[in-house]
């Protein structure tokens, strides 16, 4: 049962991507989960197999076990509206997490961004239109697969998080000799 990584992008429409912790990252499962604004929200997440809620995406996916979460942390823009929209999503998604025993890791776009797509990018900084395609090309290009949006944000972030946790693990069994 391989270990796996959970990468949320909490939008309106969130992405989410379970990515195998392996020295070469593999897309298990994904998603994008309409999140209304009520706060008793339910709504079950939309997967190739069909409907699951939130909550099951972190138990396990197809074998998987979910041992990290990370949740894209958002700008605040000059949309108020969204400002103040995308923050409550995330925290449902970081609640599910916690419920399920995971604690999510917070990763402003930027880090993941640079530290995955530089190769599907030009140089300079990049609009977000060209972030997004360049997700979009990575998750064509290492999993085989063109998803949305918000779904390729989600996979690129599990897969950066997946490294993460490889190199701090490297780095520790390293220092302990």
């Amino acid at each position: 049962m391989p270990d796996a990584i959970l990468g949320i992008d909490p939008g309106v429409k969130s992405g989410w991507a379970v990515v195998t912790y392996e020295r070469q990252p593999r897309l298990l499962g994904y998603g994008t989960h309409v999140l209304p604004d009520a706060a008793e929200d339910v709504t079950p997440v939309r997967m190739e197999t069909g409907r699951i809620e939130r909550a099951r995406v972190l138990a396990s996916v197809e074998g998987g076990r979910v041992i990290g979460a990370f949740i894209e942390d958002q700008y605040v823009g000059v949309n108020f509206r969204s400002s103040l929209k995308t923050p409550r999503r995330a925290g449902r998604w970081e609640l599910a997490c916690q419920l399920a025993g995971i604690h999510p890791q917070w990763i402003m776009p930027a880090t993941w961004q640079e530290a995955t797509l530089h190769r599907f990018m030009q140089r300079g900084r990049a609009k977000r239109t060209e972030r997004k395609r360049a997700a979009q090309q990575y998750c064509e290009a290492i999993f085989g697969v063109h998803l949305t949006q918000d779904e390729a944000d989600a996979a690129v972030l599990a897969a950066y998080g997946a490294m993460v946790i490889r190199m701090t693990e490297a780095c520790r069994r390293a220092s302990h000799g």
